[in-house]
């Protein structure tokens, strides 16, 4: 409780009030609650009513629950007081009387909870939602400070380094979560070690983090961009086991690509993909190209699911031949994309963007449907491929995917071959052997594509069941100049003959060509020597046709003789 006379000094200061503002009694007793008040310390703003309060005492106007700051030898204290005025015996204002709270302890306990809402308790860097402030705040002030209609100047541009940790998950898997964690907060104090005073870091959730950078040009982000790939890169020691990962950076500049913190963010984003596409542990600046690539992704995406349902996808067939009697042996089911007043697609552009959609999955069992029933209109010897997606294969219900088509088409399943790559292999699950090994039991063949261009192929051919390798057409193209191409198909050759496996050669364009692989008796090749890939209807005309002409000739013999 405390009391004052009307000029604003104590006449009665309880023990409480003195123990609260760690002075004594005597001392606060005619002492100016006003010259109190203007003793304390800044104190926040929206908090600190005290220049309210000092004008209600001069007015003699009542007021209640109004928060102070007083800074007190014992250090701040916050006070909840409420008072009125009160008057004498003859009507005069004679002073206020009220009763005050200490909320110290609350507000230190509001203050810490704010703490907490705005930092990630993993790594003490601040969390998305202050992220989202102080971005805010600073894409505002660029956008205020820019120059209109010139290049803004280094001290108006805020940079934003978007950051995706390369091998966090391996970590992950490999040592456990417990030590991943360890790994982001040792990831958190190389940031605050390695950033510049005009730099602030941020957690944004996952192995992802950011940089904002007020003040500087564009090569300054880019310095600091380069700093924190090196810095991240260097090795790590969690619980004395030894850990290496990466990082690749995506960089977006207010105001010159965004204004607003989501897109300043998206744009740091699409570099960031740049930057993992281009084999990550780089980094990669926005630019406008980005942005019309990403625009073309969505189009297409919204636009191929349409397509399959409006029967715009069809399958062409590219013959596969013997190189002993020019016999077709079969045919390799490839996507077909006419858009109908805007020309074809190309599925290396196409497939891409339904593997990161997972719309994959519905093209997959198409082309697989339409593939065997297409193939029941040839000859019973033919074989079909069909190329299967990594996505779609490594999934626990490709086999029976692949079953159900075989059924409701009626196709024997030694007719149906299974084009896989590489790929599959460097992700591998549990469902991957399990489907090689059910699919082959079914007697569907396995071909593996593209062989010779990844990483560890002939382990491959040991640890996984295939019943064929393609050679890529990279091996082919140089075939006649450079002779160490020849030489590596022969050593394909020799293990694929020991192994018990057919070999198919890709790209074969000449008749040399042709001759030089029949001699290192190659089953088959395809390639645009016999046909590029076409339409279902031209297929038996092919069938019929190509075993006259795909025999080498005279002069192709003499060659290579």
């Amino acid at each position: 409780m405390w009391e004052t006379d009307g000029t604003g000094r104590f006449q009665h200061v309880s023990t409480r009030m003195a123990d609260v503002l760690a002075c004594p009694v005597q001392r606060l007793q005619h002492a100016s609650f006003p010259a109190l008040l203007a003793g304390r310390a800044e104190a926040p703003p929206e908090a600190d009513q005290s220049a309210d309060r000092v004008d209600r005492l001069r007015r003699g106007v009542a007021f209640h629950q109004h928060l102070i700051a007083v800074d007190t030898p014992a250090g701040r204290r916050w006070l909840r007081l409420s008072g009125k005025p009160f008057l004498d015996q003859k009507g005069r204002f004679a002073g206020f009387r009220g009763v005050g709270s200490d909320v110290t302890e609350a507000r230190r306990a509001e203050a810490h909870i704010a703490y907490l809402a705005t930092r990630d308790p993993m790594t003490d860097l601040s969390n998305r939602v202050m992220f989202h402030d102080v971005a805010s705040e600073a894409c505002a002030a660029a956008a205020q400070n820019a120059p209109q209609n010139a290049q803004p100047a280094p001290d108006t541009t805020v940079s934003l380094l978007y950051l995706d940790l390369d091998g966090f998950k391996t970590v992950n898997d490999s040592i456990g979560h417990a030590a991943g964690d360890a790994l982001l907060g040792q990831v958190a104090d190389r940031l605050r070690a390695l950033l510049p005073a005009d730099a602030q870091a941020f957690r944004l959730g996952g192995d992802e983090f950011a940089i904002l950078q007020r003040g500087r040009d564009g090569a300054a982000a880019q310095a600091l961009a380069e700093a924190t790939i090196a810095t991240l890169r260097e090795p790590y020691l969690i619980d004395g086991v030894r850990a290496e990962i990466g990082v690749s950076v995506g960089i977006a500049c207010a105001p010159a690509d965004a204004t607003e913190p989501e897109d300043l963010l998206r744009k740091a984003d699409l570099a960031l993909y740049s930057a993992k596409q281009g084999g990550k542990g780089r980094w990669r600046g926005f630019d406008r190209d980005l942005d019309v690539r990403v625009q073309r992704r969505h189009e297409l995406d919204e636009a191929m699911r349409q397509a399959l349902a409006d029967g715009e996808m069809a399958l062409h067939y590219q013959p596969l031949v013997s190189l002993q009697d020019g016999q077709v042996v079969g045919c390799e089911a490839l996507l077909r994309w006419t858009r109908p007043g805007l020309g074809p697609v190309s599925p290396a552009e196409l497939i891409p963007i339904a593997e990161g959609t997972g719309f994959i999955l519905a093209i997959g069992r198409w082309a697989l449907r339409r593939a065997c029933a297409e193939a029941l209109t040839w000859p019973v010897r033919l074989r079909v491929a069909v190329n299967i997606s990594s996505v779609h294969f490594r999934r626990p219900d490709f086999f029976a995917d692949v079953a159900a088509v075989l059924g409701e088409t009626g196709l024997a399943a030694d007719r149906l071959e299974i084009e896989i790559t590489e790929s599959i292999f460097l992700a591998n699950t549990p469902h991957v052997l399990d489907n090689l090994r059910s699919l082959r039991a079914l007697g569907v063949r396995i071909a593996l594509d593209d062989f010779g261009t990844g990483y560890s192929s002939l382990s491959y051919l040991t640890q996984f069941p295939v019943d064929k390798i393609k050679i890529d057409r990279a091996f082919v193209r140089d075939l006649s100049s450079r002779p160490e191409c020849l030489t590596v198909i022969e050593a394909i050759m020799v293990i694929a003959r020991d192994l018990r496996i057919d070999v198919t050669v890709e790209g074969v364009e000449t008749e040399q060509q042709a001759e030089l692989l029949r001699l290192r008796r190659c089953n088959s090749a395809q390639g645009f020597l016999y046909s590029p890939a076409r339409p279902p209807e031209e297929i038996p005309g092919l069938i019929e046709s190509l075993p006259r002409r795909a025999l080498p000739t005279e002069r192709a013999v003499r060659a290579v003789a």
